[in-house]
């Protein structure tokens, strides 16, 4: 039914996790920062390579949300479709036989 394969969907896209870790490192590549003296080049580079490192993680993971927003858009309609379909079935079938069965 409609609900199993949204928990399917849900858990196969995990919104929850996507936006709580929107602003997370990707795939947790991070490099430290100098903790001996005072390096502003190595300092601008730790901050450049963490700030490259969260963008890409925010790239992939809003592109995973829109993704997973639309395949769950596409299910709702399609079930809506079908729910539709199922309910005027009987009308259907009435409506086809009389137009089979009308004389010529």
């Amino acid at each position: 039914s409609y609900v199993e394969y949204l928990r399917a969907f849900l858990e196969i896209f995990s919104f929850l996790f996507l936006l709580r870790t929107l602003f997370a490192p990707w795939k947790q590549i991070v490099d430290p920062y100098p903790s001996k003296g005072f390096n502003i080049g190595a300092m601008t580079q730790t901050f450049t390579v963490n700030c490259l490192s969260r963008t890409i993680g925010c790239l992939f993971r809003s592109t995973t949300l829109r993704f997973g927003l639309f395949a769950l858009l596409a299910l709702t309609v399609c079930f809506a479709v079908y729910l539709f379909v199922w309910i005027a079935f009987p009308l259907i079938v009435w409506g086809g036989l009389s137009f089979l069965l009308a004389p010529i």
